[in-house]
């Protein structure tokens, strides 16, 4: 028996797309989610080269059919993806048929909020925020979502639970890390202390991360930037978070480093 010698059509889309035939890359996308590779690393690729040409069905069809019953892991990015592209309803909806276990657990306690949050309605954002953060009270990314639809008060027990989570954390990447230190900055700016917020959060983000790997995620955090000073301050690093501060302002530093 001869083996076939054609190419994936994933391989062959791609050669369309070269060839400047978007269209044709699409429908080989299509025949590929219909009779090729059905794994779902291939699945995902079909997924990302879809939404870069525009083909929002198609993606959304790839990670439909990459998703696996009860299997939080690959249909969180699905349903994240029918909420990113206008079908949030449909997302919700199909939360509520999941299983209890599946509705409950942290990550889609943490979605539904966000989407709780998107359409205005902030108690019920609120109300599952501290569900997700009951069972994942490190969930530096959720305390973060919390901070962003409520207001700090004086003696607030939310911004104490942050800022131990802040010193004694060793987990998370960059990126969590950072969420977190902007909520605590931002308990800070609600109740009119911006200067603690920048004193207190940034050195220990600092600290946590390392210069090194700060410089490295985002190649224009210096050392003698850090040490030069500048009109930016740390309440500003508080207020935006370091990589949005270092996109608007990549020419000032704060004025110290710990």
């Amino acid at each position: 028996m001869i083996a076939s010698t054609a190419k994936p059509f994933f391989t062959q889309a791609l050669d369309a797309l070269k060839g400047g035939d978007r269209r044709g890359a699409a429908l080989l996308l299509e025949r590929e989610l219909r009779e090729g590779n059905t794994a779902a690393r291939n699945l995902t690729s079909v997924f990302q080269l879809a939404v870069n040409i525009g083909e929002i069905e198609i993606a959304i069809d790839a990670l439909r059919r990459a998703s696996v019953p009860n299997s939080i892991d690959s249909l969180l990015p699905y349903w994240s993806a029918l909420a990113m592209y206008g079908r949030s309803a449909e997302a919700l909806a199909q939360i509520e048929r999941q299983s209890s276990a599946i509705r409950n657990h942290p990550s889609v306690l943490h979605f539904r909020g966000t989407m709780a949050n998107y359409f205005g309605r902030l108690e019920e954002a609120k109300k599952m925020f501290r569900q997700a953060l009951s069972v994942a009270p490190d969930a530096m990314q959720t305390w973060f979502a919390l901070s962003m639809v409520k207001t700090f008060k004086l003696g607030d027990p939310d911004l104490a639970a942050m800022e131990s989570l802040e010193s004694r954390a060793v987990g998370g990447g960059f990126g969590q890390r950072a969420s977190l230190c902007y909520g605590i900055g931002k308990a800070y700016e609600d109740l009119g202390d911006v200067d603690e917020g920048g004193d207190v959060v940034c050195p220990g983000l600092l600290r946590a991360a390392g210069l090194r790997a700060a410089e490295v995620h985002f190649g224009l955090l210096k050392p003698e930037i850090l040490a030069a000073g500048g009109d930016i301050g740390w309440s500003i690093l508080a207020k935006y978070g370091i990589e949005s501060a270092i996109v608007r302002f990549p020419h000032h530093g704060g004025q110290r480093v710990g």
